[in-house]
């Protein structure tokens, strides 16, 4: 797995220009039915000849390459507002995605599209996740794999202080979390799976701010802000992490050895 990854996040990084979905109004199946989009009464209606198959505020036709056409669905809500769903090019129906799950047609939900290259049989998407530049749904010929496109620690710099630090000041910790070298020096006090919390506990932020001798960045659980947060202290001077986790009232320190937790942890 891992080589067919850096194999395809090279192919990424070289085609995500020419990846911007190239939305279609109408596409013709190999059997002569025609596959469209159009306006209903309340909404975006998708029909295959003259049966509709789907109704959503939004309805794309993508050109999916073999694996057949690609149906993005937009609610226009705030709340997971994407859904995916591929058509069988041949027989007009949907294909199953993840079988026996409560919507085996569906994938990518909630997930934002980024690009789609038919050539590759490749569709590209964003969520939420520091760890990944996006997530790729490779065809086989028979179903999706998901492959994730992860950002490389390899051939960083070590993480240290002052200028590698105050970089960050008055920028989304977002930014932070998905640099590699920071990464590194958030993994020097907490494990990987204490990581991914933390990027969770942060999915709703401000701005990290200087302040003393500490880059802080707090950041919640949107709707869940007084029950689920957390705290990033960075000392300017020597580099080191400090992080305060608030799970729903299990507190979690992570210090370096030896270090007293700073007023700039203590006091958020």
């Amino acid at each position: 797995m891992r080589w067919f990854t850096a194999i395809l996040a090279v192919f990424v990084s070289a085609s995500m220009v020419g990846a911007e979905p190239q939305y279609i109004e109408a596409v013709t199946l190999d059997d002569g039915r025609v596959l469209t989009t159009g306006a209903g009464e309340y909404a975006t209606v998708l029909t295959l000849d003259d049966e509709v198959l789907l109704e959503e505020a939004q309805i794309g036709l993508i050109d999916f390459g073999r694996a057949g056409i690609l149906i993005e669905l937009a609610h226009g809500g705030n709340a997971c507002p994407w859904r995916y769903q591929l058509i069988d090019r041949d027989a007009g129906s949907f294909r199953v995605i993840s079988a026996g799950t409560d919507q085996p047609e569906v994938f990518a939900e909630c997930e934002m599209l980024l690009g789609v290259v038919p050539e590759a049989n490749l569709v590209l998407t964003y969520r939420y996740d520091p760890k990944n530049h996006a997530i790729g749904y490779a065809w086989n010929g028979y179903g999706l794999s998901e492959v994730p496109i992860t950002i490389s620690r390899q051939g960083i710099p070590a993480p240290v202080g002052k200028d590698m630090v105050t970089r960050w000041d008055r920028v989304d910790p977002y930014e932070m979390l998905s640099d590699p070298v920071e990464q590194v020096r958030l993994l020097s006090i907490m494990s990987e799976d204490e990581f991914d919390r933390l990027s969770w506990l942060m999915s709703f932020r401000s701005p990290a701010i200087i302040r003393g001798d500490y880059l802080v960045a707090e950041g919640c659980v949107k709707y869940m802000c007084s029950t689920q947060n957390a705290v990033i202290a960075i000392r300017v001077s020597d580099g080191l992490p400090f992080v305060r986790m608030n799970d729903d009232g299990v507190v979690t320190q992570r210090i370096p050895v030896g270090e007293l937790v700073p007023r700039a942890l203590a006091q958020n």
